[in-house]
């Protein structure tokens, strides 16, 4: 369970990062 979670939490983390990384260089 517990490594089931935090496997989410990066992958959840890692998707965030992308979708800021996109939205800066669309901005720019």
């Amino acid at each position: 369970m517990l490594r089931t979670r935090t496997f989410e939490v990066r992958v959840r983390a890692k998707f965030d990062i992308r979708v800021r990384v996109r939205r800066q260089i669309f901005n720019k």
